[in-house]
């Protein structure tokens, strides 16, 4: 006990000095130079040479264990407090029939509800205690349920997902939550500009598809071994290309654009004898003098969500419940917090109570740059604002719409 007390008591007194050392006291000053003249590239002579854990000798190769009753089980050595365990189910939605179809969209949202002998309440308390998450996502070929808990809560993890996957209730609440869900989903897909994972449905569906472009070097880049682009529609695509080999009918075919169309001709001649040097006059003006006037026609932001989200709000095209309504792509026009009140444009930026923080931060932000009105002009263009502020001003308005967190349904 007491060559205990000396050893402590020696680590404190080291430690105290290193202390002193780093922070140039009276050991740094009389009995060794400053720590903050030693170089970057020399190491420090008076501290002791730190010790490395020695790397270890288990392997972490990936161990396929089948048991007696035919489930496979691969596992590797765990390290650190927590595990990963999950469950990988050999179906997927190219399994499904042609009607009904959408099976496995609506299993990936009814996962880890109520069951036999757990209700949903008891398994996500479980994760709670545990520290834990859970996830299911299905894709073409696999159901997939996995979590990560603490490494002493893996029993209680595993009995879970035996729950789930074997014995759900599917309740008639969870299959009406799950059906708004998946019909968000899909309305979220349509109005999404990348459009592989659509193509790649439609082809793996119909077993054979017709691509469209107006565009000869697109159908270039595409047969090409080594594309210069990294696009991912334009290596989707490709990869699409492979399924000729197992059966898959793929025609590329180029329509020339506006031809036969006579006001468009027109405008091709104009457009070439443009480029040529015949009736061209050189305008000359700096770089950055042309810098200049395109920002003040287009204040660009950082993020280009945050730009076509500001334009769609300008132009009034989101997917706001209101406006996708009048489009009949939502059942219900109503504010999803407010449950009373159509969730326009007006209604999201200038009255949902559900913002009224982040809307009293940014009145008060704006009256900071002097800018008493608070409306739509004044929040997606700046109107009546100075030109030295209005570039603020929209600055401000994107920090809003980045703190509700709702730019993924703008």
């Amino acid at each position: 006990m007491f060559a205990s007390r000396v050893t402590h008591s020696g680590l404190r007194s080291g430690s105290n000095a290193i202390v002193r050392f780093c922070s140039g006291g009276e050991a740094g000053s009389h009995a060794k130079p400053l720590i903050t003249k030693v170089p970057l590239s020399e190491p420090v002579a008076w501290l002791p040479k730190p010790i490395y854990a020695s790397s270890s000798g288990i392997s972490n190769e990936t161990k396929v264990t089948t048991l007696e009753n035919g489930l496979r089980v691969a596992s590797e050595p765990k390290f650190g407090n927590f595990c990963t365990v999950g469950v990988a189910i050999d179906s997927g939605s190219r399994f499904e029939v042609a009607c009904p179809s959408g099976i496995s969209h609506f299993l990936e949202k009814l996962a880890y509800g109520n069951t036999q002998n757990m209700s949903r309440e008891h398994i996500m308390g479980t994760f709670e205690k545990l520290g834990g998450i859970c996830d299911c996502q299905s894709s073409r070929d696999t159901l997939i349920y996995a979590t990560s808990v603490e490494a002493r809560g893996m029993p209680e993890a595993v009995q879970i997902l035996s729950e789930v996957i074997l014995r759900p209730q599917l309740q008639p609440e969870e299959i009406t939550d799950a059906r708004m869900s998946v019909t968000f989903d899909l309305e979220d897909l349509q109005l999404r500009p990348e459009k592989d994972f659509l193509l790649t449905e439609m082809i793996h569906a119909l077993g054979k598809a017709v691509v469209y472009t107006d565009s000869l070097s697109s159908l270039h880049l595409l047969l090409s071994c080594h594309p210069r682009s990294s696009t991912s529609l334009i290596h989707t695509i490709q990869r699409a290309l492979h399924l000729t080999n197992e059966g898959w009918e793929i025609v590329f075919q180029w329509v020339p654009s506006h031809a036969g169309i006579p006001g468009n001709e027109v405008a091709d001649s104009a457009a070439r004898m443009a480029l040529t040097d015949v009736n061209t006059t050189p305008f000359p003006l700096p770089l950055s003098a042309a810098k200049r006037l395109i920002s003040r026609l287009w204040i660009r932001k950082k993020s280009r969500v945050l730009d076509v989200t500001l334009t769609s709000l300008r132009l009034g095209h989101t997917t706001l419940t209101a406006h996708l309504h009048r489009l009949r792509l939502s059942p219900d026009p109503h504010c999803p917090w407010c449950m009373n009140f159509p969730e326009t444009i007006e209604h999201f930026l200038l009255q949902c109570p559900h913002f009224h923080s982040h809307r009293v931060v940014l009145q008060s932000q704006l009256l900071a740059l002097n800018v008493t009105t608070f409306d739509l002009p004044t929040l997606l263009a700046a109107a009546g604002v100075p030109p030295s502020r209005q570039h603020a001003v929209i600055r401000l308005t994107c920090a809003f719409l980045r703190k509700t967190g709702q730019l993924p349904r703008l």
